[in-house]
């Protein structure tokens, strides 16, 4: 009985193993495509004038910081998410590999970081 039943189990780690590749490589194709227009660079010097709100901002951060929270914010949809809070359950690698982390940003971490973009004169 249990043989099964083995077989099935295995069939859809697989699939969710293809799903996740694709993911990834069609992340990693708009990635390219948004520095090669110079989105990811226009879009960091805005975030880079504002100005931080509290000496310990998010805003404050490294440039490498800024530009991982801002790639999380833009490949949010491309993993099936349509919010900050779907991070909360979010436990894929592909926003982790678009972003050039080894796990994505929580929940917690990406809202904090657009809340202080929002209270920042952009």
């Amino acid at each position: 009985m249990d043989g099964a039943t083995q077989p099935a189990k295995r069939e859809t780690n697989q699939g969710g193993v293809e799903t996740n590749v694709e993911e990834g490589a069609g992340g990693l194709l708009l990635l390219a495509a948004a520095r090669e227009t110079g989105l990811l660079l226009d879009l960091e010097q805005v975030i880079g004038s504002c100005e931080p709100t509290t000496p310990r901002s998010l805003l404050s951060s490294s440039p490498q910081c800024l530009r991982q929270l801002l790639l999380t914010l833009l490949f949010l949809p491309l993993n099936g998410l349509h919010r900050t809070y779907d991070l909360r359950s979010y436990s894929g690698d592909a926003l982790a590999v678009v972003t050039g982390r080894h796990r994505a940003y929580g929940y917690c971490h990406t809202e904090r970081f657009l809340s202080q973009l929002a209270k920042a004169n952009v």
